[in-house]
């Protein structure tokens, strides 16, 4: 992944760049919704008619315990792919 571009969202994480596609995802509160969350993938490419403009590829309302369900998800993720990498590397291999 390359260094975020002038044009990337401060309030989103950039999940993909590769010069001329960008994915964000982002995380906000639901007002009307009491600790609910909107949770937004959305993308922009550089080659499109409006190539400033997101579109978004994935939404959803979720609640905190989702979103700790996510975070758990995740980190379970990484310390499986983490532990591959090290049983790898100890074995000479690559990955």
């Amino acid at each position: 992944m390359t260094t975020p571009s002038a044009c990337a969202l401060p309030e989103a994480c950039l999940l993909t760049q590769t010069g001329v596609y960008e994915e964000y995802l982002t995380l906000r509160p639901i007002e009307a919704l009491p600790d609910s969350h909107d949770v937004r993938i959305q993308s922009r490419l550089n080659s499109a008619a409006a190539p400033h403009a997101l579109q978004t590829r994935y939404r959803s309302a979720m609640d905190l315990e989702a979103l700790e369900r996510l975070h758990q998800f995740l980190d379970d993720y990484l310390a499986q792919h983490r532990s591959h990498q090290t049983q790898v590397c100890e074995q000479g291999g690559q990955i």
